[in-house]
């Protein structure tokens, strides 16, 4: 299908993107080898991630009512698929089949035995794909949770200069198949790693974010009980924060071991707005981590939703860096990423845009979160305020008073009532500024936390 004719399908229908609001969900679980049915229906997850077979062949495929089952308690339930890789046990291989034959099949990954890599933006594999899709669709499942979406750092490398947007593509191809093709409007399409294709200031990034639904990171804090660099998990932060700001679910799966290990995992991973998940690697069970049990009950009727800044407008002083250096946090403690460095004297705004499918009236708190490093407020003082369109004046709602000089810090920081005070035609504005003459500071992160009743 020509690219421009996909997308503007896929525009066509952002309309109905509210529908497919995951940003609700407080829990999940993730259970590949023979899911418990009855086990998962009567769990408290919200979002259940399962294959749609019991023993990942043909004649284990789920039936819908068995899919239902799951479902009880207003759950969603996701089918997990395999797009960039190819698996032996799967009903659609063949004996015959060796790498190079079909051309489209590469390499066994060492790492999974039975699994291939694939040129996956070759038409017969996606054929093949496709069908899967429509037996998952079948069944009766409510979105899919694809691996390998991280295949283009396979081919890339290899003499594929294009695997990223290929692969941006095919996701493409597998959500119009489910939305357009087969009518399914809210039909969820979550990646699994490959969250660099969520970097917006990269060409091919606001289709990738436009398209799915959610991601799902592994081995985000801890390689099985290693805990991760710290460089390797600001980096990953940096697009996961990407997608949370674009409207998706962020979701993380560590398989480490051990109570202080998974707290970390778990106070790490709610603090920056995801929804995390410990478990076995073999994902062969359904783990409930002791105090982290899923919240019981129906789904909540609030939710929180994220904006990231589109523009920044200097009134006074300078800047060095550029918006995007605010749009993903990777900076911690005195371990640098990409900042925006601001002058003495500075005063700037940051504007937003209020999603067209977030009315004002259903926003019920506003809070701007920024991540700092600089000065403390005794030797240079810096403000930040949200524009009070109603007066019309700034209302301040923080300065860096309290932090650690020069030591990044997190500012959430809660706008006064009521919220819809600050915006005006779909525009809200956050400013920053200081009258002091002496010293820089330097921003990681801006952006505004909204409240809002689903």
């Amino acid at each position: 299908m020509n690219r421009l004719l996909l997308c503007l399908l896929l525009a066509a229908a952002a309309g109905l993107a509210e529908a497919r609001d995951l940003r609700w969900v407080r829990s999940f679980t993730y259970v590949l080898q023979d899911p418990p049915i009855a086990t998962l229906g009567a769990s408290d997850f919200d979002l259940v991630i399962m294959d749609y077979s019991s023993n990942g062949e043909e004649s284990g495929e789920f039936t819908p009512q068995q899919i239902e089952t799951v479902r009880a308690g207003e759950k969603v339930v996701l089918a997990y698929i395999s797009v960039g890789e190819a698996e032996n046990y799967r009903y659609y291989w063949q004996p015959e089949w060796t790498p190079g034959n079909p051309e489209w099949l590469g390499p066994e990954n060492p790492d999974w035995a039975g699994n291939f890599r694939v040129h996956y933006w070759d038409p017969e594999w996606q054929a093949i794909i496709l069908d899967y899709l429509d037996r998952i669709i079948d069944q009766g499942f409510d979105g899919i949770y694809m691996d390998i979406i991280d295949g283009y750092e396979f081919w890339e490398p290899r003499g594929r200069p294009s695997a990223r947007q290929d692969m941006v593509d095919w996701v493409s191809t597998l959500a119009h198949h489910a939305r357009v093709d087969r009518g399914l409007s809210e039909f969820y399409v979550i990646a699994q790693n490959g969250e660099e294709l969520a970097d917006l200031t990269q060409p091919y990034a606001a289709e990738f974010t436009s398209t799915i639904d959610g991601i799902g990171r592994e081995d985000t804090f801890y390689n099985d009980n290693t805990r991760q660099p710290i460089e390797e998990r600001l980096w990953v932060s940096n697009f996961l924060d990407q997608v949370l700001g674009t409207g998706g679910l962020v979701m993380t799966v560590d398989y480490c071991s051990g109570a202080g290990r998974i707290d970390e995992v778990y106070s790490g991973s709610l603090a920056r707005g995801w929804v995390p998940y410990v478990t076995t690697r073999p994902l062969d069970q359904m783990v409930i981590n002791a105090g982290h049990e899923p919240p019981a009950g129906p789904p909540p009727t609030t939710a929180w939703r994220w904006l990231l800044p589109q523009a920044l407008t200097t009134k006074r002083g300078t800047t060095l860096g550029n918006l995007a250096a605010v749009l993903g946090r990777d900076s911690e403690g005195v371990t640098y990423g990409e900042t925006l460095l601001l002058s003495p004297e500075y005063a700037g705004i940051f504007s937003f845009a209020l999603p067209a499918d977030l009315p004002p009236e259903q926003i019920l708190e506003l809070r701007m979160v920024v991540n700092y490093m600089g000065p403390g407020a005794a030797e240079e003082k810096w403000y930040y305020a949200l524009r009070d369109f109603a007066t019309p004046r700034w209302a301040v709602v923080g300065s860096n008073a309290g932090v650690t000089p020069w030591h990044f810090t997190e500012l959430d920081l809660g706008a006064p009532q009521p919220p819809q005070q600050f915006e005006q035609g779909g525009t809200l504005w956050a400013g920053t500024a200081t009258a002091g003459t002496q010293e820089v500071c330097e921003l990681d992160f801006v952006g505004l936390k909204l409240h809002y009743q689903r």
